[in-house]
């Protein structure tokens, strides 16, 4: 990320400092650590089941306003929010 967003500031296709941004991003090990976020982008294995626990489990602990999101290219958005 450090990487590609230097790219995007020297190309002036970003203005803020990527420094700036890598400050507001962090990485947890388990569900509860995202229960604050605003923004979850799940990037885990492409099944249909293990999507869904995932953002059941999420849905529970986190702030109504909290947005999902999913990286998948194979699976149905409608069916993975289905839970």
């Amino acid at each position: 990320m450090q990487k590609s967003l230097a790219k995007l500031f020297e190309k002036k296709v970003i203005s803020e400092d990527p420094a700036t941004i890598l400050a507001r991003i962090s990485a947890v090990n388990s569900a509860e650590g995202l229960k604050d976020s605003d923004l979850i982008i799940e990037a885990i294995v492409e099944k249909l089941d293990v999507k869904q626990g995932l953002f059941k489990s999420l849905d529970a602990i986190c702030q109504p306003a909290t947005i999902f999101a999913s990286n998948t290219s194979s699976i149905s958005i409608t069916s993975m929010a289905s839970v």
